[in-house]
C-alpha cells in the first residue's frame, strides 16, 4: 500500500529559502493521486499549547480537519497518558491496519489500554486542564 507521509518537525526548525505546503494542500494532492495522507505528529496534543504560553503544536483535530486520513501520535508526552502509539482517522484504514498480521505484535496490553482510557476520559469530562489542588 502506498501513502503520503508528513512528519511534524517537533524539535528542529528549518530557516532560509524554504516553504511548506499546508496539510490541506497535501491532502488534495494525495487524494487526487488516490493515496491516503498520514500525519505523524510525534508528541501529539488535543489541547492548544499556545494557551499556556508555549509555542503552537499542531493538534490531532487540526490534522483531521485539514483532510488527513490517518494521524499518529504519542499517548504519553503532551497527552499525559501511558507510553503508547495512537492512530486515529478514517475507520476503513484503521480497520485495515488492525487486521494486518503485525498488529498482533504491537498491540497495547490491558493495563496500557486502561490507563489510556482513564486519560482520555479526563479530556472528555473537560478535566484535562483543571488545576490539581495543593496537597493532592
Amino acid at each position: 500500500m502506498a501513502l503520503v507521509l508528513r512528519a511534524h518537525r517537533s524539535n528542529f526548525h528549518i530557516s532560509g529559502f524554504t516553504s511548506d505546503p499546508t496539510l490541506g494542500e497535501m491532502a488534495a494532492v494525495a487524494h487526487q493521486a488516490g493515496l491516503p495522507l498520514v500525519d505523524d505528529l510525534g508528541s501529539g496534543t488535543l489541547l492548544d499549547t499556545a494557551r499556556y504560553g508555549l509555542g503552537h503544536e499542531p493538534t490531532v483535530q487540526e490534522s483531521l480537519a485539514a483532510g488527513v486520513d490517518l494521524v499518529c501520535f504519542s499517548g504519553d508526552k503532551l497527552l499525559g497518558g501511558p507510553q503508547a502509539g495512537i492512530l486515529v482517522g478514517r475507520a476503513e484504514l484503521v480497520m485495515r491496519l488492525k487486521k494486518h498480521p503485525l498488529a498482533r505484535a504491537i498491540r497495547a496490553d490491558k493495563l496500557c489500554l486502561a490507563a489510556l482510557s482513564a486519560t482520555l476520559l479526563h479530556y472528555l469530562k473537560d478535566e484535562a486542564e483543571r488545576e490539581i489542588p495543593s496537597g493532592a
